[in-house]
C-alpha cells in the first residue's frame, strides 16, 4: 500500500453491482484508502456494458480488472504529481530572496507581513 489505511475494494462497483458485493472472492482487492478513492474515478467514467458479467468472474478477469484499476490509479498519480513539480522551484526561488535580503532561513522563522491592528 501506498498509504492511508488499508481497505478492501470491489473490483465491479457496488454502485452498480449491489447484489454481487462481496459474494464472488473475484470482486475483492486488498487496496489503501487512498487508491480506493481514486479507483472510484476509474468507476464512475467506465460504462456497466464494459464491465465483464458478475456471474462470469474469474481469476483471469480479477488480473485483468486489477491491472486496468492499477494502470489508472498510476496515472492519476503521475497527473497529480506533475501539477505540483513547479512548487519546489517556487519554495526554492522564495527562499534564495528572502536569504539574499539578509534572512537566515535555516535558523530565522519566517514571519511575513503582519496584519495591522
Amino acid at each position: 500500500m501506498i498509504g492511508g489505511a488499508g481497505t478492501t475494494d470491489h473490483l465491479l462497483p457496488l454502485t452498480r453491482f449491489p447484489k454481487l458485493g462481496f459474494k464472488s472472492p473475484f470482486n475483492a482487492a486488498p487496496t489503501c484508502a487512498s487508491c480506493n478513492s481514486i479507483k472510484g474515478l476509474l468507476d464512475r467514467q467506465t460504462a456497466t456494458s464494459e464491465y465483464p458479467n458478475p456471474d462470469e468472474l474469474n481469476w483471469e478477469t480479477h488480473k485483468i480488472w486489477v491491472s486496468r484499476a492499477r494502470t489508472f490509479i498510476a496515472a492519476k498519480r503521475a497527473e497529480a504529481t506533475g501539477r505540483f513539480k513547479g512548487e519546489d522551484a517556487n519554495w526554492e526561488r522564495a527562499l534564495e530572496r528572502r536569504n539574499a535580503l539578509g534572512h537566515d532561513s535555516a535558523t530565522e522563522p519566517f514571519t511575513g507581513p503582519q496584519p495591522s491592528s
